[in-house]
């Protein structure tokens, strides 16, 4: 072993040939530090070990000084080296307007190499628009198209026949103003669709074909957005929703030979600002299917098939709700069966003549029906027809102008039916209400007034509850209750009708009824104010009369008739089936012609039975 020594500069030098370090020329007795190192050479290092501090110790000063910025330069003229290199393939800096804003810049299209055929890339960026030229075949085109991609049409004819199995827009150009995107096909559909996310915008469809084909189909799960289209069919069909759902946007439905939209199993459905019309059928939705509509319009439907419906709503947990919609001109109704509902608030129905005599404008058969802030006017021959166990909700609506009635309650050999009528009015009709066949009603704080007859509740088990409800100015019967119906009327008003109220038919005493006046005002009548013929039951409790007390109770006899205390009987009866006086008739003729009037020597219980259920 030989000794050397190494100096505090880092300088290891032989003491035996140097007194003094050759580099600083320090003592190496002071300075110094003695070092022992063997002469065998030293083994390797092992793997993954830091290097010792001799061997640290053996680069010189100046190097360790300078290897981090030197590799820190390096580092950074390499990055300035690639930026450089790779600057020309970034997009393009963003502009500035004269405003200093940032303008988006226009993206640069550039061709994309053909994929394998092993891969099954589109060809195009999967959410950048692709812009076609006018016509084409439309399935071409949407192969082109990735997911969540959008397809932009020209002005143009397309062919259809296309599944769209992936979330796409298909939306006619802004760009170009004049001219119509057109898809069409003949023996099948335009559209398929099968996929949620699917938009159509601004498209007309024209679809050729026999049988039920629709022109558009969502199925399967799929959902499909349209707005501002319009469909046109010359199938059975127009637009078919199953299983599925539907929104539609200013969009319009047109088939004529068919249903313009069915929805069906379980689907939901949502129209807003939308149309149908010229189809045998508006909409259809049953299979426990759901549908919305707002501010829609239903217009010549029907026309040429009198089994038609403006919509036909079918199945248990088939549900519609209806707000701010049209019905117009149309000359079938709307039919509501097998337990389902439907809910129309502030909707207008005017000018729909129904092809057929026995119908109503809605129509409920075992079903559920409200009608809230809706006008029904001029229906011929019914406004609302409530039959077999189906129960309506009516509240501030009004009812006017109906042929032959507004609203009829029961059919005849079926289960009865019931109506709740609230805050509700019923003018210029033939009748105002009708309530037969063992059905009943309940009406409150609402109005009859200006029709030919008021209120006729008649038949085996009917019955009225009237409470706070005016029946003035019919120019026959304010209310008749006959045939073994019921009616009780509380806090209610009978004014200047021709006859205010009357239990039986006169002289026919099978036709008895039964009447209950409770806290009612009774005045101004021409023929009598309350009555009872034979075999009939009047009772009056706390009624207040006015004008002649000879004309205000009319007694057939044989009636059965109970006042209490408050009142007096008339001295002399008023036949029940008199005409009114020629001056108080031409008080009411002004307000009532638009109502043709029934010869009076028709009896009066055959032509209500011929005006509510026809032959």
């Amino acid at each position: 072993m030989t000794s050397r020594v190494r100096c505090g500069c880092g300088r290891v030098y032989d003491p035996q040939k140097h007194s003094q370090c050759p580099d600083c020329g320090a003592d190496s007795a002071v300075e110094s530090v003695v070092v022992a190192e063997k002469m065998k050479p030293p083994a390797p290092p092992e793997p993954g070990r830091e290097s010792s501090a001799s061997e640290r110790d053996k680069v010189p000063p100046v190097r360790r000084i300078l290897t981090w910025p030197v590799l820190a330069g390096a580092a950074v003229l390499l990055v300035v080296i690639v930026f450089f290199a790779l600057r020309h393939r970034g997009p393009n800096p963003p502009q500035l307007s004269t405003g200093g804003k940032p303008v988006r810049p226009v993206p640069h299209e550039e061709s994309s190499p053909a994929p394998s055929a092993s891969e099954s890339t589109p060809a195009y960026s999967p959410s950048g628009p692709i812009v076609l030229g006018g016509g084409g075949n439309l399935s071409e085109l949407i192969a082109n198209v990735g997911q969540d991609g959008t397809l932009k049409l020209r002005p143009g004819i397309y062919q259809g026949g296309v599944v769209v199995n992936r979330p796409i827009r298909i939306i006619a150009d802004k760009q170009t103003l004049e001219g119509q995107v057109v898809i069409q096909s003949e023996g099948k559909q335009c559209i398929s669709v099968r996929a949620k996310g699917v938009v159509v915008q601004n498209i007309q469809f024209w679809c050729k074909g026999i049988g039920d084909l629709p022109a558009i189909s969502v199925a399967e799960g799929a959902e499909l957005e349209m707005e501002g289209c319009k469909i046109q069919s010359s199938s059975g069909l127009g637009l078919l929703v199953s299983n599925a759902s539907i929104k539609t946007l200013g969009s319009t439905f047109t088939t004529t030979n068919g249903i313009a939209v069915l929805v069906n199993q379980q689907a939901h459905a949502s129209f807003t600002q939308s149309s149908f019309s010229d189809a045998q059928i508006g909409l259809g939705v049953w299979g426990a299917a759901t549908a919305e509509l707002h501010s829609c319009a239903f217009e010549g439907l029907g026309i040429g098939d009198k089994n038609g419906a403006i919509m036909a709503v079918a199945g248990e947990k088939t549900q519609v709700a209806g707000d701010d919609c049209h019905f117009t001109k149309n000359v079938v109704g709307i039919g509501v069966r097998e337990k389902a509902s439907l809910s129309l608030t502030n909707c207008t129905f005017k000018d729909n003549v129904l092809a057929t005599a026995s119908t109503g404008l809605v129509v409920l058969l075992d079903a559920q029906v409200a009608i809230r802030k809706t006008a029904l006017m001029d229906a011929s021959p019914y406004a609302v027809n409530v039959m077999s166990s189906a129960t309506l909700t009516m509240e501030e609506s009004d009812i006017s102008g109906s042929r032959v009635a507004g609203l009829v309650i029961g059919e005849r050999n079926a289960s009865p039916a019931h109506a709740e009528v609230k805050r509700s009015r019923f003018n210029h009709n033939s009748i105002g209400i009708g309530v037969l066949a063992g059905s009943s009603a309940d009406v409150e704080d609402s109005e009859c007034t200006e029709n030919n007859e008021g209120i006729i509740v008649f038949e085996q088990g009917s019955h009225l509850n009237l409470k706070k409800t005016a029946i003035v100015s019919n120019r026959d019967h304010g209310l008749q209750v006959y045939a073994n119906a019921e009616a009780s009327v509380v806090d209610s008003d009978f004014r200047n009708n021709a006859r205010g109220a009357l239990s039986g038919v006169p002289r026919k005493a099978a036709q008895h009824g039964s009447l209950t006046l409770e806290d009612c005002r009774i005045g101004g009548n021409q023929v009598f104010g309350v009555g009872a013929c034979a075999q009939s039951q009047l009772i009056l409790t706390r009624c207040v009369f006015a004008e002649d007390t000879k004309k205000n109770i009319y007694r057939e006899s044989g009636a059965i008739v109970q006042v209490d205390t408050g009142s007096d009987v008339a001295s002399a009866s008023v036949d029940a089936s008199a005409t009114p006086q020629p001056e108080s008739t031409a008080k009411t003729k002004s307000s009532s012609r638009r109502i043709k009037r029934k010869p009076q020597e028709e009896d009066i219980s055959r032509a209500i039975r011929r005006w509510v259920l026809p032959p």
